[in-house]
Parts: C-alpha cells; sequence; structure tokens
C-alpha cells in the first residue's frame, strides 16, 4: 500500500462463523509475511448461529489492528451486505482502501498479496480477481458459463470477476453512490466504468463444509448482475421484438405473393400460415408494451443509495477488538 492508504477487509458472514475465524488468523498470518497492517470489518447477514467470540484469540493478532462486525436488521443477501460494508467504510474510514472477500476460504488471503502487489503499480485502479481456476464441481461450471454467455448476449458486456477485489480509497465516494451497488458489486464495478485491472487469481477451498447457496440463489444472483443493465437489456430486446414483427410482416407478404400470383398454394396452407404470423406479431406487441412500461416503472421508481440508506438497515455494530487507531 502506498501513500496514506489503511487497509480494511470487508467480510460478508451469513452463518459461517468458524471459517471467518480461521480466515482471520490466516489473514493474521498472511500480514505478518507482508510486514502490513490491516482493520477487518465483517457484515453479519443477520446469521441465524451466532458468533462465537472464542474462535480466535484477539491477543494472538499481530497485524490486525481493530475488528468490529456490523449486525444487519434482516437477510438481505451477501451482495447488499458488502454495499452496507462499503457504504460504513466511506463514512468512517475515508482514508482507507478496501479488499471485498468471502470468509469461506474460496478467496484465499494469501492471494491478497497479488492484489497488494497490483494496487502498488497502479494505485489509482480498482484490482480485481479474474479466476484463472475453479474448484467447483462439473455442474456449478457448466451453469456459470451459461450465465456468463446469457450475461454477454443481453448486456453486450463480459464480466469475468466476482466479489474478491481491491478498491482504492479514491473510488468509494463513487460506488457508494451508485444504485446498482446495491444489487450486484461486480456488475456495478463493470458498469462504472471506473479504471481497473484484472489479475488471475486461482480460487481456493473452502474451510468448512458446502456452500450455503442453493442452486435458486445462483440464479438470484445472476438475474441481479443483468439487472444492472436493466436498460440496456430492455433496449436490445425491442430491437429483437420490432425485427420479429419485420419478419412476420415480410413473411406475410411472401404469403401473399405465393397465395395470388404462383400455382404453389396448397389449399388451407395461406390461412394457417397467416394465422401463425398474426400470433407472433401480437406477442412481439404485448412484449414491446411491457418492456415500455418496465422502463417506465424503473424510472420513477426510488432507488436505494447505499451512502445515504445503509444506516436503516444497521441493527448494532460490535467491536471485537481495538488498537492505536480504533
Amino acid at each position: 500500500m502506498g501513500g496514506t492508504e489503511d487497509l480494511t477487509i470487508l467480510v460478508p458472514v451469513y452463518n459461517d462463523w468458524e471459517s471467518f475465524g480461521e480466515l482471520v488468523s490466516d489473514l493474521d498470518e498472511t500480514l505478518r509475511d507482508l510486514n502490513k497492517t490491516c482493520s477487518i470489518l465483517a457484515v453479519d447477514d443477520c446469521s441465524v448461529d451466532p458468533f462465537d467470540p472464542e474462535l480466535f484469540d484477539p491477543n494472538s493478532l499481530k497485524r490486525i489492528t481493530w475488528m468490529k462486525v456490523i449486525h444487519l436488521h434482516i437477510n438481505m443477501g451477501h451482495q447488499r451486505a458488502i454495499a452496507v460494508g462499503l457504504a460504513y467504510v466511506h463514512d468512517h474510514f475515508p482514508k482507507s482502501a478496501v479488499i471485498v472477500m468471502d470468509a469461506d476460504g474460496e478467496d484465499t488471503p494469501a492471494e491478497i498479496t497479488k492484489l497488494l502487489f497490483a494496487h502498488g503499480n497502479s494505485p489509482q485502479k480498482i484490482i480485481l480477481a479474474k479466476r484463472a481456476h475453479r474448484s467447483e464441481g462439473f455442474w456449478f461450471r457448466l451453469f456459470y458459463h451459461l450465465y456468463k454467455l446469457l450475461f454477454s448476449i443481453l448486456t453486450g458486456r463480459e464480466i469475468t470477476f466476482g466479489n474478491f477485489s481491491l478498491l482504492p480509497q479514491a473510488v468509494l465516494p463513487k460506488l457508494v453512490r451508485m444504485p446498482e451497488v446495491w444489487n450486484h458489486y461486480a456488475g456495478a464495478l463493470l458498469k462504472s466504468k471506473l479504471p481497473r485491472k484484472e489479475i488471475p487469481i486461482n480460487r481456493g477451498s473452502r474451510y468448512f463444509g458446502k456452500s450455503k447457496m442453493r442452486f435458486a440463489d445462483l440464479v438470484l444472483h445472476g438475474l441481479s448482475a443483468i439487472s444492472i443493465y436493466l436498460e440496456m437489456v430492455i433496449v436490445r430486446m425491442l430491437i429483437a421484438s420490432m425485427s420479429v414483427i419485420g419478419l412476420a410482416f415480410f413473411g406475410f407478404l411472401v404469403v401473399v405473393y405465393i397465395r395470388f400470383f404462383t400455382d404453389l398454394a396448397i389449399p388451407g396452407w395461406a390461412t394457417n400460415l397467416t394465422i401463425g404470423l398474426a400470433m407472433v406479431v401480437i406477442q412481439a406487441v404485448i412484449l414491446l408494451t411491457l418492456l415500455t412500461f418496465v422502463v417506465l416503472n424503473q424510472r420513477s421508481s426510488k432507488q436505494v443509495i447505499p451512502a445515504k440508506d445503509y444506516p436503516d438497515f444497521i441493527f448494532k455494530t460490535e467491536t471485537l477488538m481495538r488498537g492505536m487507531d480504533g
């Protein structure tokens, strides 16, 4: 880290406190090797399992200056937990750069070295962990690639990174005022057009147990990413709908030409085909109408701005350890 920046590590947690305790120990060991210090901010996404203070010994931690847990009123998902955490850091620690990582061990503390090295070379850029290798099973990787393909088709963008990233403190004021951060962190980074740099990082293995994310949660996560580009998606669907209407109209002209100006007509086929084309046009018109109302509703709806609205979702904060800057 260069300049006057401190370092805060932001970790969303849901019922994975045992892994969080292991992560804290590994982070402290990694930072000892780097001769650096950091603070840790965990965002408890309304966990059912209570936090056990005995998961780690604060006296054994040498490179962690303070540690806090933000407890949320309700379970909002890890994307919104990240948004609350970023807004909290921006308000309370404005000189801090932020590393966002998961608690389960798949974002490995050892790889922080690469993020910090890249940040040292490009201090104004967001450093993103591009997955060079994934450790999940076949079906997860298959649906992940399908999600990336669908995202590319609908938005015209390519997303190759997840939550694991380093944010220079200079970009926080902009990010926490983006409504998109509330729905999908990685998608918001992509849309922000802020300078960024991707570096290859391997995904680690979970510390304990299996992922608590169900298939439905993965689908919702993918849809949240696409929703960041809702207007672009709607524009593309409008173009596709109008193209379908144009092709249907052209098909109708072909039917008329064949029916009345050639001898190729088969009894009854022109009527059936015309009815089919009419149904296609009606469905396309209905889709166009619905998309129009979606755009109007989206523009008139009040959006959540993390920098302004995040305190409403915090139940309490808990200081686990306090250092010199506490």
